[in-house]
């Protein structure tokens, strides 16, 4: 699954708020909640968890991630071959992934 999905939407939200200040939650879950997009509203929920720091997969998990992930090939630019390593990636949605 490519991510333009989630980059079109944040583009929207971006010209929705159109460079109004977003000085509080409020302020911003009101823009979330009220964009746009293909005629539908988002579903806009604030989380307040604080997620754990230093909390790693196991091998056994990551490779289950990694089956998700395709690594890609150097890009040409301007006829240079640009390496962007581990980080050019497209990623795949699959429906269930147990991690362990």
């Amino acid at each position: 699954m490519k991510l333009w999905h989630l980059e079109r939407s944040w583009g929207i939200l971006e010209n929705h708020w159109n460079g109004n200040i977003l000085d509080t939650v409020d302020t911003v879950l009101n823009f979330a909640k009220t964009m746009t997009w293909k005629g539908r509203h988002p579903v806009v929920e604030l989380i307040t968890k604080t997620y754990l720091t230093g909390v790693k997969l196991t091998t056994a998990g990551m490779a289950e991630i990694e089956k998700q992930v395709q690594r890609l090939k150097p890009l040409e630019v301007d006829g240079k071959e640009v390496n962007l390593g581990k980080w050019f990636i497209n990623i795949f949605h699959k429906r269930e992934v147990r991690l362990g």
